[in-house]
């Protein structure tokens, strides 16, 4: 992805970078046209293999032998004093704009580029193009990471073939890492290998490792190599020039715009622009091509790629984090910051410390500085001492631990063995049943001096006739036992307990499907009207009598409402916008569907959340004290259950008192006998 000081420049080169980094520029800004831009990293890759196996053959050559601490300085001198002046501007932002649990992603990610292992790390986290990525400030680094992993190993490759059969060997070398990395992209991304080779376990996710892993790319960076075995390329006239350049130009075009931004596409997919690219070095500055990819604009932004490419992804990422999207605003702003910051770190960093007179020991502080800044961030939980949380919400390290500190189910868990006979409510559902139980007992059952019993948690639809879909589980036999259980607890209790039900409901629909008395599985999809009548065989069943079910919570409408309240003023959001979502029409439909089914069979009482927590479509997130209602995107906080709950509490104690009539007159006639 860098250029190399060469007795002779090669401008086209540089022309191709700019291409390269323009279409990962427009594809992270999200341009319609680019969904394939990503494939500019690939651009890159093929470059560098033809750099780098130039420079290493040119010295061999000429020379005989290769010199390593020569290359490995230029190598530190090129990369590392621009990424770490990128990472020390954006730790520095980040301090400013992010919350803890934010800089300590960012701090953890500065750490791993600085180190060249960002591409393993990312791996291991999650998928490069889903919705968590767009706040993952140096997730671009990972290429880098890869270049850097290559230098590693190639010269030393390079310098054995050389030294056993020349450039024959060379040759050898090359072809055969072009064709082993390709193969194992097939066997990998197909299945074929993975499962045979225990040690190779860790590959079992496919595409995500023929995305970052280096061995998945040597093909790459082996076809850049491949161009190197002919001493010269040279075509005899610019009309030949200009058809094969045309070949390659669309190539790397029909890559582009028939790609989408997924690592699920085939491996092969990427060998069209690498193919297209090579091509584009082969014709050189011949041609109108080469006149096109010598020309100043292009060499101004190739000369320049390696800073824009560092800067362009964390603007965008900051401008996300900040106002949410990109709008034509965000997209004018993250321009113009990346190249501006781009072109002072080209001129006041890169270039400079290019120079071979400039001490190595700078490059290498810059490294150290890094790494304790980082490290220091990381220790000290992101420098919580730059926030002051909302009254009452505690600062925690990560919005995980809020969520498993603060969900409004924590601590109530199914009872391990027997029946509860003193049940006087019966939590019952998914975590989304589980969710009300801080606010029942703190609201209802201690006050009321009742018993609430929780049988809520699995994860699926606790109703006759259905069955979850997702493999891994015996789904079948754990719908049977939840609702087992269900009905045992209820005939356990003298007089019946009030049911209360709950599920994510909309979520377990899309992963369940009806279930006939062989639990064979149809083809159907679940419609509201299936989900009422399955809670109306569960009440025919069990005979329940009093049944409380609790329809789609609206969610906070944001992936993470407790990171906002988190922030430092100066990026915090006005409480106006933190403070409420909007629902989504599906949300208000289903809760429409059942509550016209409740009334109109009147066999179990719904309760409508968005009659609770909206006022229209407009929902609240805060509580009166600016508390989160939300413990992540959809699941009730302890907060949030408490003032649900406290919203209902009425309704549900009319329930309470019907239920503790029949009571006494079922002691009364137990008396009689």
């Amino acid at each position: 992805m860098q250029s190399e000081s060469k007795s002779r420049y090669l401008h086209h080169i540089d022309g191709i970078r700019a291409i390269a980094v323009s279409l990962v520029f427009l594809y992270h800004l999200k341009i319609p046209g680019f969904s394939g831009g990503y494939l500019g990293v690939d651009m890159f890759i093929v470059v560098s293999g033809y750099l780098i196996s130039a420079l290493i053959t040119k010295e061999l050559e000429q020379t005989g032998q290769f010199r390593f601490g020569i290359f490995y300085a230029r190598r530190l001198r090129r990369l590392v004093p621009a990424l770490a002046a990128m990472s020390l501007v954006f730790l520095m932002i980040g301090v400013l704009l992010f919350s803890p649990e934010m800089l300590i992603r960012l701090a953890r990610e500065a750490r791993a580029a600085t180190l060249s292992f960002s591409n393993i790390q990312f791996w291991q986290e999650s998928d490069y193009f889903d919705i968590a990525s767009d706040l993952k400030p140096l997730l671009h680094t990972w290429s880098l990471s890869l270049e850097e992993q290559f230098y590693f190993f190639w010269p030393a490759m390079v310098l054995l073939a050389w030294r056993l059969a020349g450039r024959r060997g060379f040759a050898f070398i090359t072809i055969f890492t072009a064709a082993a990395s390709m193969g194992m992209n097939v066997a990998c991304s197909t299945g074929v290998l993975v499962p045979s080779i225990s040690w190779l376990s860790p590959l079992e996710d496919g595409p995500a490792s023929t995305f970052f892993l280096l061995p998945f790319r040597a093909f790459e960076f082996a076809l850049g190599a491949l161009l190197v075995i002919p001493r010269k390329w040279e075509f005899q006239n610019n009309l030949l020039a200009n058809l094969i350049a045309l070949i390659g130009a669309t190539l790397i075009t029909i890559a582009v715009y028939s790609s989408v931004g997924s690592w699920s596409n085939p491996p092969w997919q990427s060998l069209v622009p690498c193919v297209g690219t090579s091509i584009l070095i082969t014709v050189g500055g011949q041609g109108v091509s080469g006149r096109l990819l010598s020309s100043r604009p292009f060499t101004w932004v190739g000369v320049r790629s390696y800073s824009i490419y560092l800067f362009h992804w964390p603007v965008i990422v900051i401008w996300t984090y900040v106002f949410g999207s990109m709008s034509m605003l965000g997209i004018t702003a993250a321009v113009v910051a990346a190249f501006v910051l781009s072109t002072l770190c080209y001129t006041f960093v890169e270039q400079p410390f290019r120079s071979p007179t400039k001490p190595i020991l700078k490059p290498f502080f810059s490294v150290i500085a890094l790494l304790i800044l980082s490290t220091t961030i990381i220790l000290m939980n992101g420098w919580t001492f730059r926030i002051t949380p909302p009254q009452g919400l505690a600062i925690l390290g990560s919005a995980k631990e809020f969520h498993r500190d603060y969900f409004g189910g924590r601590g109530f868990k199914p009872p391990k063995s027997g029946l509860i006979s003193a049940t006087d409510i019966l939590l019952v559902g998914d975590s989304h049943g589980q969710q009300y139980a801080e606010g029942m007992t703190r609201e209802i059952a201690e006050p009321e001096d009742l018993c609430l019993t929780v049988l809520a948690g699995t994860s699926c639809l606790h109703l006759p006739g259905f069955v979850r879909t997702s493999l891994g589980k015996d789904w079948q036999q754990l719908v049977d036992n939840g609702i087992d259980e269900i009905l045992r607890h209820i005939a356990a209790v003298r007089v019946q307990p009030i049911v209360v039900m709950s599920h994510s409901w909309l979520n377990q629909m899309a992963k369940s499907k009806l279930s006939n008395s062989l639990s064979a599985q149809t083809e159907t999809v679940l419609t509201p009207v299936d989900v009422a009548e399955g809670i109306l065989a569960l009440q025919s069943v069990g005979h329940i009598q009093w049944l409380v079910v609790i329809g789609q919570i609206p969610g906070a409408g944001r992936n993470d409402l407790y990171d906002e309240l988190m922030r430092p003023r100066l990026s915090r959001k006005p409480v106006s916008e933190i403070g409420s979502s909007v629902a989504t029409i599906v949300t208000i439909e289903f809760n429409e569907i059942l509550a016209k089914i409740a009334a109109t069979t009147g066999k179990f009482i719904f309760i409508n959340p968005t009659d609770v927590l909206c006022d229209g479509p407009i929902c609240d997130n805060l509580d009166e004290e600016g508390r989160p209602l939300y413990s992540d995107s959809l699941h009730l906080s302890k907060f949030g259950s408490r003032y649900f709950v406290r919203q209902i509490k009425s309704q549900l104690l009319r329930l309470i008192h019907e239920r503790e009539r029949d009571l006494i007159l079922h002691t009364e006639s137990q008396i009689a006998r």
